[in-house]
């Protein structure tokens, strides 16, 4: 169930058929980032310890997305593209909502807002052509496809309002925001070893969103508290 998937099964013995560089450099700065998230969520909101592991995951992750896209170049994948952009997505916005909200910060969400409909417009049309010759069933590409339009709303939920009501909400948007790109992350590697620890596509498509919901429901009310004490940066990135 989904798009083709790689003609072999992950091997971390064998970077093949990726150089090494690029196989090995995605693994290991993916696996660091993951393991930076767990500490920025665990550690105290706001901190310093929080601040610098999240750095450390949207670097780590992000360079592992961007290597992932270079594999295209010998292998190309559609699910690859799709999972990269939603995080660089989902990614990019949290971290563009621990700043001030102002005139400068709105016109960078409105460009990556543009980004991300261009990218959710190309799946469609990939999607669409695949779901019409049989190639995937309709369940896969709504259940990814599911997680960029909630983005996208999200987005024009948040950018069509004032730059108060932007303030008060903006710890909640980078939790809901980090939230869906640490799951995206984590759903890479999972998929590619899903048959060794027994999980099936869908599941591992599906899983996501009521990981989320569990998460939200965790770590929600953490998030009013912050936008209470924790300070806003000051100036746009």
């Amino acid at each position: 169930m989904g798009f083709p998937q790689p003609p072999a099964p992950l091997n971390l013995l064998s970077p093949a058929p990726y150089d090494f560089l690029t196989y090995y450099s995605h693994i290991s700065l993916g696996l660091i980032g993951v393991l930076a998230a767990l500490i920025a969520l665990w550690t105290l909101k706001g901190g310093r310890a929080h601040r610098w592991a999240g750095r450390i995951y949207l670097v780590g992750v992000g360079i592992a997305a961007g290597t992932a896209l270079i594999t295209l170049f010998t292998n190309f994948l559609a699910p690859t593209i799709i999972n990269a952009a939603i995080f660089l997505y989902a990614g990019g916005t949290a971290y563009i909502a621990t700043y001030r909200p102002s005139d400068r910060i709105r016109r960078v969400e409105w460009m990556v807002f543009a980004m991300g409909a261009l990218v959710t417009l190309w799946f469609i049309m990939v999607a669409g052509a695949n779901v019409a010759n049989g190639t995937v069933p309709l369940l896969a590409p709504v259940g990814v496809g599911g997680i960029l339009a909630i983005l996208l709303l999200g987005d024009l939920n948040y950018l069509l309002r004032s730059n108060a009501y932007r303030a008060s909400h903006r710890i909640r948007r980078h939790l809901a925001r980090i939230s869906w790109a640490l799951l995206v992350s984590v759903r890479a590697p999972v998929n590619e070893l899903r048959d060794v620890i027994g999980l099936s596509q869908a599941q591992v498509v599906f899983l996501p969103y009521l990981i989320f919901l569990a998460m939200i429901l965790v770590f929600w009310r953490t998030a009013k508290r912050m936008e209470r004490r924790v300070p806003i940066r000051k100036h746009a990135p």
